[in-house]
């Protein structure tokens, strides 16, 4: 089992989580937008920064997770009143999504380091499990170009391993959702209540679902046990650059959860994927945690990390059957200041007891052959 921050990313030349908010600001200047849209949101939050909670703070101060969260508590509480843009976000949150997704986007040419990540898929065995937060598809690239199969739905990785007749595939948990999926539901409110109007019917446009014939969309989740889950919804573009035009829309926007403080709220179409997951990590042969730093505004996360992690180290009913390696961690450790920080971070990993690769995401944190070999023993 894998747990991936954006530092799993940093190598291949995407940004951190800390560094993307100058980056989303930049191409919106390129834009309209910026002037007719996010300038005034940016406004608002620095006024209500400056004059509500006694803060002096330009934009140059503003970090994503506090201004997204700004936003997110209008939109979710409706505090707009009659200009509540839409029940999936307001246009500055719909532009940033468009935006990340844009700046995430990654094809092979554009991947550095590509013999890191190649030699990184290879390492993976049917069967093992990733779970990340991150909205890039740098991880379905690889295995794409290398021809490895992989699942979104752990419903459907389970009817696999299940299957005697099938290849185990690989299990990516994206549990932050992904840069190329997009959810049907809004369309389908917005249809119903064309369908409801007393007056005339009128069609309403989506720039993916009423074009379905022009863009390669599959479902995300294609066998689900609950067949009402919400995660039937989620589709999957192929070529989701090309939906991200000059500028950026301000009506749709990929199934992401913005990075914020209030993103549990947001969670809702995708949280079957969450189900379960305080059981998981007991009878994995190896965990590497790989460049995720346990962020504040990602602290809700904590439960699940710190529950995988003490069923991964709690052995007692594996006894006589395997004896599991020390837990892997992944990080960018450079000082002493940077080391106390993840220890803070994460007070229940006992990092003496640990291997750790203090130099981030590189060949010497990848699966050797011979642990490789013992895997397949123990599976």
């Amino acid at each position: 089992m894998y747990i991936l921050g954006s530092g799993f990313s940093k190598n291949a030349g995407l940004p951190l989580g800390t560094e993307i908010f100058g980056q989303i600001l930049s191409e919106a200047k390129k834009t309209i937008l910026y002037g007719n849209i996010i300038k005034r949101d940016m406004g608002k939050f620095i006024d209500f920064c400056q004059h509500g909670k006694g803060m002096n703070v330009n934009e140059a101060d503003v970090e994503l997770e506090q201004f997204i969260s700004f936003l997110d508590i209008e939109h979710y509480l409706k505090l707009a009143g009659k200009d509540h843009w839409s029940d999936s976000g307001n246009k500055t949150q719909h532009a940033i999504k468009n935006i990340i997704a844009r700046l995430l986007y990654c094809s092979r040419e554009k991947i550095s380091n590509w013999e890191l990540y190649e030699a990184y898929g290879r390492s993976l065995l049917p069967g093992d499990i990733i779970i990340t937060f991150n909205y890039d598809t740098l991880l379905e690239t690889v295995l794409d170009s290398i021809g490895r199969s992989y699942v979104f739905s752990p419903d459907e990785f389970r009817l696999y391993c299940n299957d005697p007749n099938r290849d185990r595939p690989i299990l990516i948990l994206k549990l932050h959702g992904s840069l190329d999926w997009y959810s049907i539901t809004p369309y389908k409110s917005r249809l119903q209540v064309s369908m409801n109007s007393q007056d005339q019917y009128w069609e309403h446009k989506h720039p993916i679902f009423s074009f379905s014939h022009e863009w390669k969309i599959t479902r995300a989740f294609p066998y689900l046990d609950n067949k009402e889950s919400a995660l039937a919804n989620i589709y999957r573009v192929d070529d989701v650059l090309s939906l991200q035009t000059e500028t950026p829309s301000v009506t749709e926007s990929p199934y992401v959860v913005s990075p914020s403080y209030s993103k549990i709220v947001y969670l809702n179409e995708i949280i079957d994927l969450w189900f379960g997951l305080s059981g998981w990590g007991n009878h994995c042969s190896t965990l590497t945690i790989i460049g995720f730093s346990l962020p504040e505004h990602d602290e809700y996360v904590r439960q699940v990390i710190y529950n995988i992690v003490e069923n991964y180290l709690d052995t007692e009913d594996l006894k006589g059957i395997y004896t599991k390696p020390p837990l892997r961690f992944v990080d960018k450790i450079s000082s002493e200041r940077d080391e106390e920080r993840l220890r803070q971070r994460y007070p229940f990993i006992e990092f003496g007891k640990s291997t750790v690769f203090k130099n981030g995401f590189g060949m010497e944190c990848i699966l050797t052959e011979d642990e490789l070999k013992e895997q397949e023993i123990k599976s």
